[in-house]
């Protein structure tokens, strides 16, 4: 569990420095949504059972990466998203089935953050690499 919370902090941390630098506009927003829900799952985390408002967060970071992607011209916001949505999925998994231990649903909580990290990066990368040999209009 603190391999997962190092990790999670850890790319935070390093995938915003590159998404506000590299990124543009849909990255800064994407890197300030992530960081409120981040802040938003650690006070609704105080309550011992709160499943329900983990997936409301959860579920508004989905809509605010699905939103960027729609007016993006960038791929990796909805690599994001479907990223999002896998772990929506999970938390809605675990909502109805109560016999599974909140540290555990927090672990999978955190295990499906950690990809969106290191993927948005990546997809700024390949962008910018793809934009700078694209032909220009003819």
């Amino acid at each position: 569990m603190i391999a997962i919370a190092i990790s999670f902090v850890l790319l935070l941390i390093l995938s915003g420095c590159y998404s506000v630098v590299a990124g543009g506009r849909p990255a800064r927003i994407a890197y300030l949504l992530m960081v409120i829900a981040t802040v938003a799952t650690q006070v609704v985390t105080l309550d011992t059972d709160a499943r329900l408002p983990l997936l409301l967060v959860d579920t508004a970071l989905l809509a605010g990466l699905i939103g960027i992607g729609l007016f993006s011209s960038s791929y990796w916001p909805l690599w994001a998203a479907g990223l999002q949505a896998s772990g929506v999925a999970a938390s809605i998994a675990v909502l109805l089935s109560h016999q599974i231990d909140f540290n555990l649903y927090h672990a999978i909580l955190g295990f499906w953050s950690i990809p969106i990290f290191v993927m948005i990066p990546v997809g700024i990368y390949l962008d910018r690499r793809g934009m700078c040999h694209a032909e220009p209009p003819r």
